[in-house]
C-alpha cells in the first residue's frame, strides 16, 4: 500500500452498519482489487459526508468494482433501483433522499449480481443493462431480498465446505 493510498485508507472508520469496514478495505487493497482511484471513489461517493445508511453500501458497490466493472456501470445500475426512503425508515438523512446510492443494501447486491450474470451471458454492457431494467421492473423489493438471502446462504455453505 503506497503512502497516498494509506492516507486515504486511514480516513475510513468502522460504523454500526459496517463494523468491519477497515478490514474489508484493507483486504481488497492487499488483494490488488482496489486501486487508489477506486478507494477515492468509495470515499467521495459513499463515505465522506454521507449517512451510516449510505456508508453500508460501500460493500456491494466495492464488490462490484472489484470485479472489474466501472463506476459508470455501478451508477447506472444504482439509478435503476428505487430510493431507500420509500422502503425503510432507516434511510433517515433527508439530504440523501434521491441520492444515487441511497438504496437498499440487498437491492444493490441483487442488481449487481444480476448484471454480472447478464453481462456474462450477452457480453454486452448495453444489452445487460437493458435486460436488467426488465428484471428489476418485474421483481419487487421482497423478491430481490429473498433472492440475495438464498445466494448468500449458498455462498456460506460453499465456504463452509471449503473449510472442512
Amino acid at each position: 500500500m503506497n503512502l497516498k493510498m494509506l492516507l486515504l485508507y486511514s480516513k475510513f472508520e468502522n460504523s454500526d452498519f459496517f463494523v468491519n469496514l477497515t478490514d474489508y478495505l484493507k483486504d481488497k487493497i492487499n488483494e490488488n482489487k482496489f486501486s487508489y482511484d477506486t478507494l477515492k471513489y468509495l470515499y467521495s461517493e459513499l463515505y465522506h459526508n454521507h449517512s451510516l445508511y449510505v456508508k453500508q453500501n460501500i460493500y456491494p458497490v466495492g464488490e462490484f468494482l472489484s470485479r472489474g466493472f466501472s463506476y459508470n456501470e455501478a451508477e447506472k445500475i444504482a439509478n435503476l433501483l428505487p430510493d431507500a426512503s420509500k422502503h425503510t425508515i432507516f434511510s433517515y438523512d433527508k439530504n440523501e433522499f434521491g441520492y444515487k446510492y441511497n438504496k437498499l443494501f440487498k437491492d444493490l447486491q441483487y442488481a449487481y449480481y444480476k448484471y454480472e450474470k447478464l453481462y456474462d451471458k450477452y457480453n454486452s454492457k448495453e444489452q445487460a443493462l437493458e435486460k436488467l431494467k426488465n428484471v428489476i421492473g418485474n421483481t419487487n423489493v421482497n423478491l430481490r431480498e429473498k433472492f440475495c438471502k438464498e445466494i448468500n446462504n449458498e455462498q456460506e455453505i460453499k465456504q463452509d465446505e471449503l473449510e472442512i
